[in-house]
């Protein structure tokens, strides 16, 4: 059973319980487009309690009836008919419980993600997102000024879809952005920063960081705007995330730590920038090469390029790169054991500093890369 005909089933095994249950959202969207989804969500008239006497359920936030149904190993994200009451801090609404399908879609941001579908395809569109699917634009679910003030993040999000989708935001909807650009100051920098990484890592970029200049909200991004007006000036297509958080953070990354990346992204971005800092007018050494990898390596260089104009040396990079001796310590063909059992040292605390010089010279072609060449040197020399 495929995701779509699990999905299918739910919502049939809904309505067998005398409730009404349909696909919401983006996979409508991306269904009408003919694009795979593998994210469905549910709007139902049932609440949570009920579905719960139907399916497995996890309630993910209770307080606004959000709850995930699992079904044939599947997940489906799912809602009780909301209906928004009054916004704080032009982010977060209040919610009523609604009575039917037509409350949930009113209060979604974009025609194009109003819609909603039933257990036979068929598509409810109250807002005309069909035809705007048609035309390839970007226009909010009533009037612009009035959503962006409810919700700041619509504005990101327009620019995300553009970049997503390739579609132009119609111009009522770009003007209420240009109006209320200043509104996203208040957002969290998380918030900002999760709707930046779609927008940077989608099809298109290009053209929602020109929306997002265009608009003005690009000053009231606080550090992203560096990497946003880095994009445009230098004409880019495409952009590495790591890449562009580096440039965004690489005069202060100290100011990381006020947004919750993962870590292992952190420390990428941390590792470029401080490989670019440190080669900035240098070759990469081998010895960069071999403790940062590769990859660092790479966005280092693109780096420095953009940032400083300084020479592309990709090439050169890969090149060195692959002519090695080694790429990693388990490579290296001694141990700390067999330093132990084959040479006399005073301290075993030595065997660390062996092992960085040992690394050092077969790293720069001054010594083999073989157990009896290194035990002879290390006899030798310790």
């Amino acid at each position: 059973m495929t995701y779509l005909e699990a999905g299918i089933e739910v919502l049939k095994l809904i309505e067998d319980s005398g409730y009404e249950a349909f696909f919401v959202g983006g996979f409508v969207r991306d269904y009408v487009l003919g694009i795979d989804s593998n994210d469905i969500d549910i709007a139902t008239n049932a609440l949570p309690n009920q579905i719960a006497n139907i399916f497995k359920v996890v309630n993910t936030c209770i307080n606004y009836n959000c709850f995930t149904i699992t079904y044939e190993g599947y997940s489906f994200e799912t809602t009780t008919y909301r209906i928004e009451g009054a916004y704080t801090n032009n982010r977060h609404p209040s919610y009523i419980v609604g009575n039917v399908l037509s409350d949930d879609l009113r209060r979604r941001d974009f025609t194009i993600n109003a819609m909603a579908m039933d257990k036979n395809m068929n598509v409810v569109d109250l807002f005309d997102g069909l035809n705007d699917l048609k035309k390839g634009i970007i226009r909010t679910v009533y009037e612009p000024q009035r959503r962006f003030t409810e919700d700041a993040l619509r504005m990101l999000r327009a620019a995300y879809f553009a970049s997503k989708l390739g579609f132009e935001i119609e111009p009522e909807t770009l003007m209420g952005m240009k109006t209320c650009s200043y509104l996203v100051q208040n957002l969290s920098k998380d918030r900002i920063c999760w709707e930046l990484e779609k927008l940077i890592n989608s099809t298109y970029p290009k053209i929602g960081i020109n929306y997002l200049i265009d608009t003005n909200i690009a000053p009231y991004l606080s550090n992203f705007k560096k990497g946003i007006y880095l994009f445009n000036e230098k004409n880019l297509d495409k952009i590495s995330w790591i890449e562009f958080l580096a440039i965004c953070y690489f005069d202060d990354p100290t100011e990381l730590s006020n947004i919750h990346l993962k870590s292992n992204i952190s420390s990428l971005v941390n590792a470029a920038i401080n490989v670019a800092k440190d080669n900035k007018k240098n070759d990469f050494s081998r010895l960069v090469l071999f403790e940062y990898g590769l990859n660092t390596v790479l966005i280092g260089n693109n780096i420095n390029v953009l940032l400083f104009g300084s020479k592309n040396k990709e090439s050169s990079i890969i090149q060195e790169y692959h002519r090695l001796p080694i790429h990693s310590m388990s490579e290296l063909a001694i141990t700390g054991i067999d330093i132990i059992d084959n040479v006399t040292i005073k301290e075993n605390r030595m065997i660390s500093q062996i092992l960085k010089e040992v690394k050092l010279l077969v790293l720069n072609d001054k010594l083999d890369n073989n157990k009896e060449s290194i035990l002879k040197y290390i006899k030798k020399h310790f």
